[in-house]
């Protein structure tokens, strides 16, 4: 057992991160950009304009942000705090989707669409704000705690989720 300061936290940490990796991937299957959202703008009766805008969408909301955020990153004493703000940016969008499906996906589809494509778009912009946060705490962590064990145990969990999207 390790005594060195701050170690007490680790696996607890490890395990609160992998259980939020589970069931944030776990739901994202159900969102899939590949298979699920381009027959669920059809239903909604969107056309092929609406389902080529979710690449597009996801790549300008994940990429761009990280560009301008890498730097205030770097400044930041407490870097967890800031990543778990962002990660609510990433997340909760997906919930208004769902309840704007819910309550008015049959009656007004085209406000459910146009909500969407919103989603996407600010889900993917949250997601690219949280990698420069994410990289360096887990670089942090990783380099003052080496535990390969841990992350062996992460990259399987990564690839069960991978063979059941397959499935």
């Amino acid at each position: 057992k390790n005594n060195a300061p701050g170690y007490t936290h680790v696996k607890r940490n490890f395990i609160l991160n992998t259980l939020d990796g589970v069931f944030f991937f776990g739901g994202s299957i159900f969102i899939s950009p590949e298979s699920v959202l381009p027959v669920f703008i059809a239903a909604l009766g969107g056309n092929a304009f609406h389902i080529s805008l979710i690449p597009v969408l996801r790549n300008a909301g994940f990429f761009l942000p990280s560009l301008f955020i890498v730097s205030h990153v770097g400044t930041l004493v407490r870097k967890k705090p800031f990543l778990l703000k962002l990660a609510l940016l990433q997340r909760l969008p997906y919930l208004v989707l769902g309840l704007v499906t819910l309550f008015f996906g049959v009656d007004r589809p085209a406000l459910t669409l146009t909500v969407l494509l919103f989603v996407v778009l600010l889900a993917a912009c949250g997601g690219g704000l949280v990698i420069p946060p994410y990289f360096y705490l887990t670089a942090k962590t990783n380099l003052k705690y080496p535990s390969t064990r841990l992350w062996r145990v992460k990259v399987e969990k990564q690839f069960a989720w991978c063979l059941i999207e397959l499935w």
